[in-house]
This record gives structure tokens, sequence and C-alpha cells, in this order.
């Protein structure tokens, strides 16, 4: 008995012989069930491989901005501040696996209403005369002096800020909570 070489043929095949094609079918089909029982555990694994490698990369940028991190995430009081917050920051905190840029947002957001400020390089002399020179202006009058109205800050405000711009104005940020300019 030969096997069939085109369609044609294996039409003719199984009129000939319906036993041995049907026998022939279920261990076919058992086989490639069997196979596909394999690529999809495979397949499950990689994904989870692949969900697992964006969250260790994911922590290491997190880290990277907020050495502190590890410390925060431990106390009892950074939990306190979450539940309290809106659920798009707390999926920001909770929900979120893999993008370092919102967790930080919301670490910065954390550290700004806490009063924990950050160890990074602290701004040049040039730069706190100009902030300085800024709160001031001269009237006509060339002698007497008046302080600008401080800045009121919104939190919306304050969450579009790019990381570069929050360092930028942290101080401004972190007097402006103490003082109660900081609107919902």
């Amino acid at each position: 008995m030969l096997p069939p070489k085109d369609p044609a043929e294996l039409a003719e095949w199984k009129k000939q012989y319906p036993d041995v094609y049907d026998v022939i079918e279920t261990i076919s089909l058992q086989q490639a069930d069997g196979r596909a029982k394999q690529l999809e555990e495979k397949f499950q694994f990689l994904q989870e491989q692949q969900s697992q490698i964006a969250k260790e990369k994911a922590e290491v940028q997190l880290l990277k901005r907020h050495p502190d991190f590890a410390e925060i995430r431990a106390t009892d009081q950074f939990h306190e501040w979450a539940q309290v917050q809106d659920p798009t920051i707390q999926g920001w905190l909770y929900d979120n696996t893999d993008n370092a840029d919102l967790a930080a947002r919301a670490i910065d957001l954390y550290k700004m209403d806490s009063g924990i400020t950050s160890n990074k390089s602290k701004p040049k002399s040039s730069d706190v005369k100009k902030e300085a020179a800024k709160a001031v202006t001269s009237t006509k009058k060339g002698n007497q002096i008046s302080v600008t109205e401080k800045k009121i800050w919104s939190v919306e405000e304050i969450s579009k800020l790019k990381p570069g711009q929050f360092e930028k104005h942290e101080k401004d940020i972190m007097l402006a909570r103490r003082e109660g300019r900081i609107k919902a």
C-alpha cells in the first residue's frame, strides 16, 4: 500500500480505506495537539520571561532616579500616603510594572508632599542669584523694591513637569507646599 501524493489521490485513497484513514487522522490530530501544547507552553514561558525583564529594567531605571526608593517603599508612611491619592497615582505605583517614569513621578509627588529633599547636586550660585533677581523687581522710583507675588502651583501642573524641570523648581515647589500655595 503506497501513500497518496496529491489531494486527488488522497481523496481516492480515503474512499478505498476509510477505517485506515480515520486512524491515521486521529493519530495526526493527537500529535498536532501535543506539539501545539508544547509551543503554547514555550510561548507562555517566553512571555513571562519578557515581562520579568521589563519589570527589572524599569526597577533599575527607577532606582537610578530615586536611589532611596527601597527605603521609602519599606515605610508605612509611604503606603498610607499612596492610599489617599487619586487611583491614577496609585496605579502608577501598584499596577505599573514596566513604566519607571510614572513610578518616579509618583515618588516625586510623595517626596514633595512629605518634605523629603533629594541629595541631587545643589544649584549653582549664579542660578540662585538669577532666581532671587526674578523675585525682586524695582519700581520706577528707583530705590524702592517690591517683591512679586509668589507662584501658586497646581498638582496637575507639578505632575506634568519633566524630571529636569521638577529639579529646577523643586525648592520653590517645596516652599509652596509648606506655605500652602499648592491647589488641587
